[in-house]
């Protein structure tokens, strides 16, 4: 279960966190995340994958100012839906990208398929597969995840994750095979 962790909006709560991405091949679709680490997530991990990540906000003044998730009124900006595909789409749910579209904080998940972005700024944050092993039949739907979120199963009496975790899904492709028949 999660630790007891402050609220963003409380004293002594955190002012930064990390997004831990575990990429895994030939995992079964299953239930969705909680943001907690899972104890055996099956499959391999996928090494060489990279993924990009950019702060989102809501323009104000002209400018992009990120949502400031210590501010509980700004929570409800946070989606609680799918991501789109792109970036205009992104932009037509009516966020901002704070940094500028091609500056996002990229890194390729080890031999274990996993990847932290670690010292993020509270927030919210469009994540994209970007690139992938070529045996990759497609890459992994982006997602949107705030930094803290809230632990969302069983036992964890919804707590705070600063630290939160993602298993984002892929399939390689079958390699071909083929035999040759030597009977005359």
């Amino acid at each position: 279960a999660a630790s007891a962790a402050p609220g963003p909006d409380q004293v002594d709560a955190d002012t930064k966190g990390s997004l831990s991405i575990h990429k895994r091949v030939g995992v079964a679709e299953g239930a969705a995340g909680t943001g907690e680490v899972i104890a055996n997530p099956g499959g391999t991990g996928l090494s060489g994958v990279t993924f990009t990540l950019w702060q989102l906000g809501k323009t104000s003044g002209g400018s992009c100012v990120a949502l400031d998730l210590r501010d509980t009124g700004a929570w409800e900006s946070v989606p609680d839906g799918t991501a789109p595909a792109t970036h205009p789409g992104v932009e037509a749910d009516g966020f901002c990208f704070v940094d500028p579209i091609n500056a996002g904080h990229s890194g390729s998940t080890n031999a274990q398929g996993e990847y932290t972005f670690s010292g993020l700024d509270l927030g919210l944050y469009y994540v994209q597969e970007t690139s992938a092993p070529a045996d990759i039949v497609a890459p992994s739907a982006p997602f949107y995840v705030s930094v803290p979120t809230k632990a969302d199963s069983a036992g964890s009496n919804h707590e705070w994750l600063y630290d939160v975790h993602v298993y984002p899904k892929n399939q390689k492709q079958d390699v071909p095979s083929k035999v040759i028949n030597t009977d005359p």
